[in-house]
């Protein structure tokens, strides 16, 4: 009977993916529709703390951007860093007469504050851009990065998710299949649920928001003490309490790639802070998570079930149901990217995405993660004092 309910879960597990499927489509459709010509004041944000080792590769890249000096700013936030991040930046900076860099250094966090959204929040008090885009440290955007993301910009659009494919070359072959799968499965179900109306994840390495909007939504409000949750959680307030347009970056040149972390450990933190922030979500989203975190037990369930009863005919049709689907959803999002990954791993791989999902959402409300050499709980609020008001460079 259990494997049978199970089965029942796997094919309205396969119904939501298909249905995911024809939202990247329409996603696409929607954004192809955009393309503005104009070149408004853009500014781009990065925050970073002990990122000497990365920072000076991501600053060239935005120095590099295709477009106009006189209407990009680059504000970089030194967020306590102890590695000489901030004069790396500085030394970088220097000569760059075309295009303002503004280095901001913080060495205290408020009360109230996750120390990333502090940052984030008060680089933006210190343009006057109307556009903010947002990366990370270890990112290398290509020329054309924000310009791509700016011509989704028209009177509607309030804030454009973009694709960051994680990239990992200096790992072995099958990690970097794995790695660029992964990524590309995130971007799947990030455009197609947007295709749909509802749009669930997105990521801070490649996002795109008005300035305004963030104005309007009191920055990251309720959650900005929360110390993940700078990019979903915010999307999903513009979601839930605006009626500004969200669109999706299709295009290649939009793409950020970026490095995966390198240890087994910082993995581990890594995906455990990604999933602390399950119960914090609108109540519709949790009972969608609730339901994806059942069934994948379910199917972990199944598993056992048929190597202590024989009977393997409903575990079969669980894997087909789950792995076909998900499979069709992968091709999809890699033709709308126009980005290769190996989607014929996706049956293998299948009943160890079930442990992992069962692994790590469980792990995220009861485990502590360390991130930027602090421990965090799933819920916790962070203080501190303030932050210095920064300089040109």
């Amino acid at each position: 009977m259990f494997n049978w309910i199970v089965v029942a879960g796997a094919t309205l597990y396969a119904m939501a993916l298909l249905l995911l499927r024809r939202g990247i489509r329409d996603a696409l459709r929607d954004a192809s529709k955009v393309s503005t010509e104009s070149f408004p004041p853009a500014a781009v944000v990065v925050a970073a703390r002990n990122e000497a080792k990365n920072i000076e590769a991501c600053l060239r890249s935005l120095l590099n951007q295709d477009y106009p000096p006189d209407r990009l700013q680059i504000l970089i936030v030194d967020d306590r860093s102890e590695d000489g991040t901030g004069e790396i930046v500085r030394q970088v900076a220097e000569g760059q007469h075309d295009l303002q860099v503004k280095l901001l250094r913080i060495d205290q966090v408020p009360a109230g504050f996750a120390p990333k959204k502090y940052a984030l929040s008060r680089a933006i008090e210190h343009t006057s851009a109307e556009i903010v885009l947002t990366t990370d440290a270890d990112c290398r955007p290509g020329p054309r990065w924000v310009a791509s993301m700016v011509r989704l910009f028209d009177r509607q659009t309030g804030l454009a998710i973009g694709f960051s494919p994680l990239t990992a070359a200096k790992l072995h072959k099958w990690q970097e299949l794995l790695y660029r799968l992964d990524s590309l499965a995130l971007a799947a179900v990030a455009a197609g649920s947007l295709g749909l109306g509802y749009p669930l994840t997105c990521t801070g390495r490649n996002l795109a928001y008005r300035r305004s909007l963030f104005l309007e939504l009191n920055g990251f409000g309720k959650y900005a003490g929360i110390p993940s949750g700078d990019d979903d959680l915010f999307l999903s307030r513009v979601r839930e309490e605006t009626s500004w347009k969200i669109r999706y970056a299709f295009a290649p040149d939009a793409h950020v790639p970026a490095e995966p972390v390198g240890t087994s450990r910082a993995f581990w933190n890594q995906r455990i802070r990604h999933a602390s922030k399950a119960l914090l979500y609108p109540v519709p989203m949790r009972l969608l998570l609730a339901g994806l975190y059942l069934f994948n037990v379910g199917f972990l369930g199944a598993m056992l079930s048929a190597g202590f009863s024989g009977n393997v005919l409903p575990l079969v049709l669980i894997w087909l149901l789950k792995s076909l689907p998900e499979t069709a959803l992968v091709c999809e999002g890699a033709k709308a990217l126009q980005f290769r990954a190996a989607w014929w791993l996706v049956p293998l791989v299948s009943p160890v995405h079930a442990l992992y999902v069962a692994i790590f959402g469980a792990a995220g409300q009861l485990a502590a993660f360390e991130w930027k050499g602090r421990t965090f709980s799933s819920a916790v609020t962070l203080g501190g004092a303030n932050c210095s008001t920064g300089s040109s460079i």
